[in-house]
């Protein structure tokens, strides 16, 4: 018998991952592509949207731009409302 075809890797989808540390409530990660959380993120520019007090609004606190494979940890300062890359 002859073997059949050989499968065909699909490429992984490009991403990187962003942990958050400091002081916000919570980070979302913005562009027009979609939001999303911290952890596996689609290679982009995003805004970064943080909410450092309990039920209070998500201000723009910076830009980050992920990476294919890059694993990156911002980290978040509410008393500057800003966020960066360690």
């Amino acid at each position: 018998t002859t073997p059949g075809p050989t499968p065909v890797a699909t490429p992984r989808p490009s991403g990187g991952t962003i942990a958050v540390s400091g002081d916000a409530q919570g980070v979302q990660f913005v562009s027009a592509g979609g939001s999303f959380e911290a952890g596996s993120i689609p290679v982009g520019t995003y805004r970064v949207m943080a909410t450092f007090e309990a039920g209070g609004d998500a201000v723009q606190a910076g830009t980050v731009t992920v990476r294919d494979g890059e694993v990156l940890t911002l980290n978040c300062i509410g008393i500057m409302m800003r966020c960066s890359v360690k």
